[in-house]
C-alpha cells in the first residue's frame, strides 16, 4: 500500500493556501482543501500518473495540477518503497515555480 509523506514545508504552504481560500472565497470556502484532499487520495492510487516537473532543483519530482483552485501539489513518487513524498503546494498563478 502507498505510503504519503507531506513535507513540513508543504504542510505551511497548503495551511496558507486554505487560508487564503477561506478569506478570500467565501461562495466556495472549503473548494481548495477539498481538492487538495482529491488531489493526494488520487495520488495515493495512482501516483505515477502526472508528469515529471522539470525541475532541475529536484529531477524526480512530479506535479499535479488542481484545475479549480489553480494550485499545484509537486510530488515525489518511490515505487521500490512505494511512498509519495509531498514537497511543495504552489500556485500556478506565480508564474514561477516553488524552488
Amino acid at each position: 500500500m502507498t505510503t504519503l509523506r507531506i513535507q513540513s514545508d508543504a504542510q505551511e504552504q497548503a495551511d496558507a493556501a486554505d487560508d487564503w481560500w477561506r478569506e478570500n472565497r467565501p461562495a466556495a470556502p472549503n473548494r481548495f482543501i477539498e481538492e487538495f484532499d482529491a488531489a493526494l487520495d488520487e495520488l495515493l492510487r495512482v501516483p505515477d500518473l502526472w508528469p515529471f516537473a522539470g525541475l532541475n532543483e529536484v529531477p524526480s519530482a512530479r506535479r499535479r495540477v488542481l484545475l479549480v483552485t489553480g494550485y499545484a501539489v509537486y510530488y515525489c513518487y518511490d515505487p521500490k518503497a512505494d511512498h509519495v513524498d509531498v514537497i511543495a503546494v504552489w500556485s500556478t498563478r506565480r508564474g514561477r515555480g516553488p524552488f
